[in-house]
């Protein structure tokens, strides 16, 4: 689409230049709409002022390491196409004044565009520099050669594609089913509420063995958010591929929301804590051990992922499996292979005023030497969570003797920065996180 409407534009612009030349031949009819006569009235400033305040405030959100809310999950995954409209605009612009005329005008346009261009530009640009990062620490933490030979699977053949990012990454065949219902509260903080999941299978493969599970914990604050959409359905289905990918639900807290325009089903607020949350992941878990022949589910085989709140969550809820000491909480049978955090929300939660066990709310207190292996995105401009959390969880595995975890750090990514999927930050931890699943397969 973007390739067609610039062959659109090329055609029209084309078209547009042969009517104005016979315009300009024929006397009675020059004075007929020009587009240099548009300096003439208050168009032009108010232009250049909306072009001047846009790629300012775009540079501003991109290179800025303080807070700038949820907006920053729309710029730094994008900024590759932010960089050629202002260029583009800042042509228009310079097309518009007369040349010998404006002359500062002329200049500020363009060492403007150039440098809105150039700073859009630097996330591509230190994509080689990212991708050697990754490669190394992913080296590091598992001493795996990335060579994926399984010809049962499709898996991505370079780390970041061109084409890819403006074209997108194709999902393959998978089977959806929507809405299936895991858990009713009946008592207590439970009552009334309802929990579902939607699951992504495999289509057309010929085969009577069961598959490895992917769950995923959608984010949002512990207050907002929802399976599918909000949780980047497109990873569910890449993924569903090769593995049984669960979309989950679990309760929300009551207080205010995260973002309050976002709508939320009333029968999923309630006065839930961090505690009770990580009960609900654990009682989907037990639902699927229950369910997993019907689902054709290795429970040997399950990794567990999220972002934000969601990757608060699922360390939680998978270092709580594999430590042993919450039976109660959560499904024995189920073996947990990975752990995959987005930018995890790790005891944030105390700040929005949702309480749990210090474990619970902040997972590093979980971390032991034979911890499952894990791989983290994160930002290094996210100012939703500090960089820092991640890292100060990564060192964590490294202080009890663990080296089976990988950090991998995006720059000038923020939060929800993995939102564009064929984005190059997307595509470089897409291209990674398979060979991680791949190897604890």
């Amino acid at each position: 689409m973007t390739f067609s409407l610039l062959i659109l534009a090329g055609i029209l612009a084309r078209d547009c230049m042969k009517k104005r030349r016979k315009l300009v031949e024929d006397r009675s009819v020059i004075r007929i709409t020009n587009l240099r006569e548009i300096k003439k009235s208050l168009w032009l400033p108010l232009l250049l002022s909306g072009f001047l305040f846009a790629g300012l405030f775009l540079v501003f959100i991109l290179i800025r390491e303080r807070s700038n809310g949820i907006l920053e999950a729309f710029v730094s995954e994008y900024a590759l196409f932010y960089a050629f409209f202002f260029l583009s605009l800042g042509f228009l612009f310079l097309k518009i004044l007369k040349k010998g005329k404006h002359i500062i005008l002329r200049h500020t346009i363009s060492i403007m565009s150039l440098g809105f261009f150039f700073i859009g530009m630097l996330p591509f640009l230190t994509s080689p520099f990212y991708i050697n990062q990754a490669k190394k620490n992913f080296f590091e933490a598992f001493g795996e050669e990335i060579i994926m030979e399984n010809k049962q699977k499709k898996f991505r053949k370079v780390a970041f594609s061109i084409p890819d990012y403006f074209y997108g990454i194709p999902s393959g065949e998978y089977e959806l089913i929507e809405n299936v219902l895991f858990y009713q509260g009946q008592e207590g903080v439970d009552q009334g509420l309802k929990l579902s999941f939607d699951l992504y299978q495999p289509v057309g493969k010929e085969t009577t063995s069961d598959f490895p599970v992917l769950i995923r914990i959608h984010g949002g604050g512990w207050t907002i958010g929802d399976k599918g959409a909000f949780n980047f359905a497109q990873m569910n289905k890449y993924f569903a591929q090769n593995y049984v990918v669960f979309d989950i639900q679990y309760g929300l807290n009551d207080k205010d929301k995260f973002m309050e325009h976002i709508p939320v089903e009333e029968t999923r607020r309630g006065a839930y804590t961090i505690d009770d949350m990580v009960r609900h992941v654990g009682i989907f878990t037990k639902h699927l051990a229950k369910h997993a022949k019907e689902y054709k589910a290795d429970l040997n085989h399950v990794f567990i992922s999220g972002g934000s709140a969601g990757g608060q969550l699922a360390l939680a809820a998978g270092l709580s499996i594999h430590n042993g000491s919450y039976h109660e909480l959560l499904a024995p049978e189920i073996t947990i292979k990975g752990l995959i955090p987005f930018y995890p929300a790790n005891g944030l939660s105390e700040y929005m005023g949702i309480g749990g066990l210090a474990e619970f709310v902040d997972p590093i207190h979980l971390v032991d030497q034979n911890s499952p292996p894990c791989i983290i995105y994160q930002g290094t401009h996210d100012t939703i969570v500090d960089p820092l959390i991640a890292k100060r969880f990564y060192n964590a595995y490294r202080k009890q003797g663990n080296q089976a975890c990988a950090l991998l750090t995006m720059p000038y990514a923020g939060h929800g920065s993995d939102l564009y999927f064929s984005g190059y930050y997307n595509q470089v931890f897409l291209y990674y996180m398979e060979r991680f699943m791949e190897i604890y397969d």
